[in-house]
């Protein structure tokens, strides 16, 4: 900010989802209207859906006039920016289905990674597994999977979301074992002397 001071952050996450529901709220709150089940479509944008290619689906999102010409261009299919079904976004909306065949009957010609590759400057990307999302490169790199020492083995963890350029986070340590820090917390937070914590045991109350 300009006047340097600090200030106080209220995030919640019933609120990001509430959020996230974007054209779908503001239909409804426009015209009372309930949307649909759209599935991986998008509900006012096309070809924003999966699609079948030779081998595995691929996910595209393309609802801009450019988006939809780079794709056209990419897939060499530049018949399909001249279409008047599909020359705008609304068009495209209402014959989805048909662009969606025609788009299909062409990327059902090469596998899924041959796509991609043409289209790494658009909005494209393969459905992965969850084995293969927690390998992929990029993943690793942001460190989203943590390896933790615990006893003779090492426990595997997703990392945080959250990274700082000065602030550093704490460790990452293993889950507790069950009763691990039973003794430590009856002492440190009820004030329980050692006698005291020995007997709980013996009476039932601690296991």
């Amino acid at each position: 900010n300009q006047h340097g001071q600090g200030d106080f952050i209220d995030l919640c996450l019933l609120d990001t989802a509430v959020g996230a529901l974007s054209n779908v709220a503001l239909q409804y709150l426009t015209d009372g209207r309930l949307p649909e089940r759209s599935g991986n479509r998008h509900v006012v944008g096309a070809p924003i859906d999966l699609f079948d290619t030779a081998t595995e689906p691929i996910y595209l999102a393309m609802a801009t006039d450019r988006l939809f010409a780079d794709l056209c261009r990419a897939i060499e299919r530049p018949d399909l920016i001249d279409d008047e079904r599909f020359t705008a976004p609304s068009g495209r909306t209402r014959h989805r289905d048909a662009l969606k065949e025609e788009l299909e009957r062409t990327l059902r010609e090469r596998p899924a990674a041959e796509w991609l590759a043409r289209m790494q400057h658009l909005p494209a990307g393969g459905v992965r597994t969850v084995d293969q999302a927690l390998q992929a490169p990029e993943v690793l790199a942001r460190d989203m999977v943590r390896h933790i020492p615990e006893d003779d083995h090492e426990l595997r963890v997703l990392g945080t979301p959250f990274k700082f350029a000065d602030t550093e986070l704490a460790e990452f340590r293993p889950p507790p074992r069950l009763g691990q820090h039973t003794d430590e917390v009856l002492s440190s937070v009820l004030g329980l002397a050692s006698g005291e914590i020995e007997q709980l045991p013996r009476d039932g109350v601690v296991v």
